[in-house]
């Protein structure tokens, strides 16, 4: 996600009597340090919406996982959105055991994880481009777009079970759309989720007039035509 980059390492503000801060993470101690105490922090619920590498680079690092159980053992539920692949399939595997919900999503790009009152960020993440910076913010303005453009994503994911069961039968060369899964219930992957699998989700839209958010351009442009609302803001991720 495209932020724009603080002077200093650590900004606050006070807004409403509350303190926010911004603070800058720039290498790997301080990110997992900082998500440590991310879920060590968190009180009702953790959304985390994580590209196709995340879970392949976390899943194994107890550092990380350790304050995650602690958190779902005081209650907290964990909410997850990825990008379900061939390559990051055994870690999904696990990590729906690790969360309360996981759900698929194509085309994922940006990493973002938010809890009731802070949330942290970081670029594109793959191989090549561990998990070496990012920020962590209370930034309230910031953290109610990204709970409402999480709630936009979660709607447009299909459960993991449906994502993962798909893959199985593409991995045994079998057509899943002749194929009878009496199984599996066919809305779980809907007609319009497979639609949109070859689309990459880089940015979102929000309506400047009404504040309808929209994760597809074309969902905007049919918005502007229904409403008449013309001015629609993009927000690259």
């Amino acid at each position: 996600m495209i932020f724009a980059r603080v002077d200093l390492k650590l900004k606050r503000k006070r807004t409403a009597g509350r303190q926010q801060y911004v603070k800058q993470l720039c290498d790997q101690e301080q990110v997992y340090g900082s998500l440590a105490r991310f879920f060590d922090n968190a009180r009702f619920q953790v959304l985390a919406c994580l590209n196709s590498y995340v879970l392949t680079l976390t899943t194994d690092e107890e550092q990380l996982q350790a304050p995650k159980r602690a958190a779902r053992a005081r209650g907290v539920k964990l909410r997850y959105i990825t990008d379900i692949t061939k390559d990051n399939l055994a870690y999904c595997k696990r990590q729906m055991n690790m969360v309360d919900e996981l759900r698929h999503l194509d085309g994922i790009r940006g990493n973002f994880i938010l809890s009731d009152k802070e949330f942290m960020a970081a670029p594109d993440i793959s191989q090549a481009k561990p998990l070496t910076e990012g920020i962590h913010s209370s930034d309230e303005k910031m953290l109610n777009q990204l709970r409402c453009m999480f709630e936009t994503l979660w709607h447009h994911s299909v459960p993991a079970e449906a994502r993962i069961r798909e893959l199985e039968l593409e991995s045994e060369d079998i057509d899943y759309g002749i194929r009878h899964e009496p199984e599996l219930d066919p809305d779980q992957i809907s007609e319009h989720g497979r639609k949109r699998r070859s689309k990459v989700i880089d940015r979102f839209y929000v309506c400047a007039r009404c504040g309808s958010v929209f994760v597809y351009m074309e969902d905007s442009e049919e918005h502007k035509v229904s409403t008449g609302h013309k001015e629609m803001k993009e927000f690259p991720i």
